[in-house]
């Protein structure tokens, strides 16, 4: 009896970690579409992203059908090379990126319609290419007004002590994207409705240059914001109107046809959840 119980106990603990792995996991719905020998992309089947985005944002997504074009979007997008000068930045994507992004994409679209679509890029270290990789991943989701193009991870390091295989730098489990502390990203000013993220929780205003909205009004901010402004430049806290005053000057605003009939109710049940 005595024999048993120690292969009782590994059994147990093995599947109490298979369990965690796969309770990990489950939330991704990660399943691999297209790939190449530097990008694959993945099809996420659920609707719901409250693990990765804000609240504001988890419950935006609607079903993508057809295909999209993020060529003119992933030009106007930089990064900045060295976080201690402010001048120091670089083009995002490289032309052959952004061809290889194109085209994957629209193939995973077409084979298979999703909620949304995850594209993990790896560029190799050029001191040690088969150790070392850096990892980006950008997530696409669609909303009724428009896109979201997130970014979860940006050039993370990923080193194997073995020469590394596609199984390798393509495990991947989506984390949580937090507000921007600093200015890492900006996009080029532009007229298409493209933007980086804010959010106002509260009294607090929240900056997301990892989240990018594209052309949904309902999420734009107004005026359009193309970086992260310097902490200096913003306050933490906003002063607003209460409930009630929100409501009155959202009333007066359906009543001179400054906004729809659905804007106005999704206004409105934006506004009662602050109660």
């Amino acid at each position: 009896m005595k024999f048993y119980i120690p292969i009782i106990l590994y059994i147990g603990v093995f599947n109490i970690l298979c369990t965690c792995k796969s309770t990990n996991y489950k939330n991704l719905e990660l399943k691999l579409n297209t790939s190449s020998e530097s990008i694959a992309v993945y099809t996420i089947q659920e609707s719901n992203f409250e693990s990765i985005l804000p609240k504001s944002l988890s419950e935006a997504a609607v079903r993508i059908e057809n295909d999209i074009d993020f060529t003119p979007i992933l030009r106007l997008i930089s990064i900045r090379k060295n976080l201690l000068s402010s001048e120091n930045w670089e083009i995002l994507f490289s032309e052959e990126e952004i061809k290889d992004f194109k085209s994957l994409l629209s193939k995973a679209i077409q084979q298979q319609s999703a909620y949304a679509y995850l594209v993990l890029i790896k560029k190799e270290d050029p001191l040690s290419p088969l150790l070392k990789v850096l990892r980006s991943s950008y997530l696409i989701i669609k909303t009724e007004g428009g896109y979201i193009l997130a970014i979860p991870d940006l050039n993370q390091n990923l080193t194997f002590a073995t020469q590394y295989k596609f199984d390798d730098w393509t495990l991947y489990q989506i984390p949580k994207i937090t507000s921007s502390k600093k200015q890492e990203l900006k996009i080029k000013p532009n007229q298409i409705g493209f933007s980086i993220y804010r959010d106002i929780v509260g009294q607090e205003v929240r900056y997301y240059d990892r989240i990018m909205i594209l052309n949904d009004k309902k999420y734009l901010p107004n005026p359009l914001l193309f970086k992260t402004p310097e902490p200096d430049d913003v306050p933490i806290k906003i002063q607003t109107q209460s409930v009630m005053e929100r409501l009155t000057a959202l009333e007066e605003l359906k009543k001179k046809g400054m906004i729809t009939e659905e804007e106005y109710k999704n206004k409105k049940t934006e506004i009662l959840k602050d109660l």
